[in-house]
């Protein structure tokens, strides 16, 4: 979700990965040995949460009061959480047939400022093949 903070701010960044075959040499030079980790002013750190968090602060992306910086956590530990279920979900429908399988091209998160003032709840998911055209998953506040 860094990624998208950058992008959707339009900050310029290098993107460097690390092949998975050569993180081993890196690991011990990180910090708490994980990754991403962003360099901010010529200090690395790491976990990507902690990173969101300050950026969204830096570029007024935390909503205009306590329950709305509260609900854009919310619907980072949503995305955080389908992170985590979307393999195990890929996995259990790898053995459906290819024209029910959810296609995840898509996915929007409203910006957490609108210009009615009120922050706006909910991700949508875009489905293709689905009649509707996609599926919702609200966060009902």
């Amino acid at each position: 979700h860094i990624r998208y903070i950058f992008a959707y701010t339009g900050i310029e960044y290098t993107d460097e990965r690390i092949p998975e075959e050569l993180w081993p040499e890196y690991k011990d030079s990180m910090p708490y040995k994980m990754r991403p980790v962003l360099e901010i002013d010529g200090k690395p750190v790491a976990q990507s949460n902690a990173v969101a968090r300050y950026l969204a602060k830096k570029y007024d992306l935390m909503g205009r009061n306590e329950w709305d910086a509260m609900i854009c956590d919310v619907l980072v530990d949503t995305l955080g959480d389908l992170k985590q279920v979307l393999p195990l979900a890929a996995d259990s429908l790898s053995s459906l047939r290819p024209s029910s399988l959810v296609s995840l091209s898509t996915i929007k998160v409203p910006h957490p400022r609108p210009d009615d003032g009120e922050l706006q709840h909910g991700i949508a998911i875009s489905r293709e093949p689905c009649p509707g055209g996609r599926l919702e998953l609200g966060l009902g506040m």
